[in-house]
């Protein structure tokens, strides 16, 4: 059994020194999958647009979606206080309306967006936050368009932070913005949910299976920076709205748990009689001073 979590667009950034078009690129990507992936009995791949994607590439069919699953012990409404001691160590203030975004800095996942959207949504809300966690390629940039945006202070960039404190950075939250364009799932977004909270998110990739249109947060189209301030707005202007939703959120991440995820798998392999069936085995690269494959 093989699964399948990644697309060109996550690592076309870190091959740029190949100097060939982006479609190129593209193309080599899946052709290498493919065949590596057609050595399996069976692939799996963590929803229903990664399936297909896969399929619609080469991949030999039917490739089955089986979430990436989620601790939900781990992430789960805040009833211990984190998020307001997250607030505290972070100088954001206990009453400020906060968005955030956890992950990779790099250039899909878009996160000048909401950084450029901050500055419309304190039009009406004066006190709102942004909370940027993670590191990459694009955090300097970042920190320069907060600075030409005018909202430099009210964006917090935490940097890279242990994972035992990544489920307070939830907690703090009161709504959760993705504005990448290359998920093929999200568990970050999943994170969030299940912490009951709102999500607001571009309208690309799997994000639409997860931020479910008016019924726990909004999506928007990408690079409608005033949309996606719009959508913000309606969530953080309205505490009532903003509860519904994060219970909505935690229904729609309790579809994801571990629990389920193992069950998929244990029972996709019980069914497997054959395991590994097509392609010969893929050859080994030959040692450059015997000229053998090892």
């Amino acid at each position: 059994m093989a699964t399948t979590h990644m697309i060109p667009e996550n690592i076309l950034p870190a091959v740029s020194f190949l100097h060939l078009p982006p479609a190129q690129l593209k193309k080599l990507f899946w052709r290498d999958a493919a065949r590596v992936l057609a050595r399996a009995g069976l692939v799996t791949a963590p929803t229903p647009l990664a399936a297909s994607l896969a399929e619609r590439n080469g991949v030999p069919g039917p490739v089955l979606p089986v979430s990436n699953g989620l601790d939900l012990s781990r992430f789960r409404p805040d009833t211990e206080g984190r998020g307001a001691a997250f607030r505290i160590r972070h100088g954001i203030p206990e009453t400020a309306p906060v968005a955030g975004f956890v992950g990779r800095l790099d250039r899909e996942k878009h996160v000048d967006e909401p950084v450029r959207a901050l500055p419309l949504v304190r039009r009406t809300l004066p006190d709102a936050r942004l909370v940027v966690v993670g590191d990459g390629e694009e955090r300097a940039r970042l920190h320069a368009v907060a600075r030409s945006a005018g909202v430099g202070p009210a964006v917090v960039f935490t940097g890279r932070i242990s994972d035992d404190e990544i489920p307070d950075v939830y907690a703090a939250l009161d709504v959760f913005v993705n504005a990448g364009t290359a998920e093929l799932q999200s568990l970050v977004t999943l994170e969030a949910m299940a912490t009951g909270k709102p999500v607001v998110a571009v309208d690309a990739g799997a994000l639409p299976h997860l931020a479910r249109q008016g019924e726990n947060g909004f999506r928007y189209p990408h690079g409608d920076v005033p949309a996606l301030a719009d959508r913000l707005v309606r969530v953080l202007g309205d505490p009532a709205a903003m509860a519904t939703m994060g219970e909505a959120s935690l229904r729609i991440a309790g579809e994801h748990g571990m629990d389920a995820t193992l069950d998929a798998f244990e029972v996709l392999y019980r069914s497997r009689t054959a395991p590994i069936v097509g392609t010969r085995p893929l050859r080994r690269p030959a040692d450059r001073r015997t000229g053998s494959r090892r």
